[in-house]
């Protein structure tokens, strides 16, 4: 069960990795291709005002599919004897996500709702606009980041536990060896015992048949 909790994670997580990384288009323009022009800046802003134009339907969509995660995580804490490291890490990259992606990247997005391309690429970028374009570009980059931990993390927990489960088999295999070489050791121990006690029993005999023939 907690191997199909795992699959669910990750292929959840996933998705939104892949819904971040739809944003390279824009975010490469702001922090990966230097010098940074008003040109830049413009396609940037006119990428996040279609998004933020974009029908509530699909928020919902998202939000529903990251409280499906966080649920699906949230199910290896029923049993605090079963939690490991890698939950509670998992639980910290995920919440860390989500409170990135709600305290700044959506306010930052909605910003770009009334954003209108100017007439002139070539003419300056307004400049409380700036700001939003390039910390959007680095939430995205954290939120990728701390989502591939999760993945990372998961695929840990399930290595770790395919290693439990064979180190207990073997530990269970050994105990039936050595609870069989035991066996094994007790009856021969009675056969010569038992040998033993029989060759004692024909000397007596022996020495009483010769007693009484004298």
């Amino acid at each position: 069960m907690s191997g199909l909790r795992a699959i669910i994670l990750v292929c959840l997580t996933s998705f939104f990795i892949g819904t971040l990384c739809t944003h390279w288009t824009a975010d490469s323009l702001t922090m990966w291709n230097p010098p940074l022009t008003p040109d830049h800046l413009a396609s940037a802003a006119q990428y996040y005002a279609n998004l933020a134009t974009l029908p509530p339907n699909m928020l919902y969509v998202l939000a529903g599919l990251a409280l499906a995660g966080l649920a699906v995580l949230l199910t290896n804490f029923w049993d605090w004897r079963d939690v490991s490291l890698f939950d509670l890490a998992s639980l910290f990259l995920y919440g860390f996500s989500a409170f990135i992606y709600l305290y700044s990247v959506v306010p930052n997005i909605l910003r770009f709702a009334d954003y209108r391309p100017p007439a002139l690429l070539s003419t300056e970028f307004p400049l409380p606009l700036r700001n939003p374009l390039l910390e959007l570009a680095s939430s995205h980059l954290f939120c990728s980041v701390a989502l591939t931990g999760v993945i990372f993390l998961q695929g840990g927990r399930w290595w770790a536990e395919g290693e439990d489960e064979t180190w207990d088999k073997g530990a269970e295999e050994r105990r039936r060896l050595l609870k069989g070489k035991g066996r094994e050791e007790g009856v021969k121990n009675n056969h010569g015992s038992k040998r033993r006690s029989g060759r004692r029993r024909k000397g007596i005999l022996r020495g009483l048949r010769g007693g009484g023939s004298q």
